[in-house]
């Protein structure tokens, strides 16, 4: 059994997309989408920067930190953080400007706002 808001949501498309779906006997996904571009994407191609990067931060940075402190203590410097990446351009160079250095798969993800871009291929459906 699967289920959540948001992240926990697409965790549940993604598992009952996968090979193993069959085995998914149950899930409540809430406030979530079965497919990433339109979630991380306006209509028209508009990245939706502030949730990228606020992804960005707890996917990645906070996760650097080593084993989880308390989202209460960590949330105030994810705000200044984000702030200060928003707050610089161009747009290739958020990633370091949030996290201290490049990361590849951003990199190719502001290159592909197009939902019909080869990158997408594998990475836009996670369930259908």
């Amino acid at each position: 059994e699967f289920g959540g808001m948001s992240y926990l949501g697409l965790t549940a498309y993604a598992a009952a997309g996968s090979s193993h779906g069959n085995k998914v006997s149950a899930m409540f996904p809430i406030v979530t989408s079965a497919t990433t571009h339109s979630i991380l994407f306006h209509d028209g191609g508009a990245l939706a920067i502030e949730l990228v990067l606020k992804w960005l931060w707890l996917a990645v940075k906070l996760l650097q930190q080593g084993p989880l402190h308390p989202l209460r203590y960590a949330i105030p410097w994810m705000h200044w953080d984000i702030n200060e990446a928003l707050n610089s351009t161009p747009l290739c160079d958020q990633d370091e400007k949030l996290i201290g250095h490049r990361l590849d798969y951003f990199q190719d993800f502001i290159r592909a706002p197009d939902a019909n871009h080869e990158f997408w291929d594998d990475k836009n459906v996670l369930c259908d």
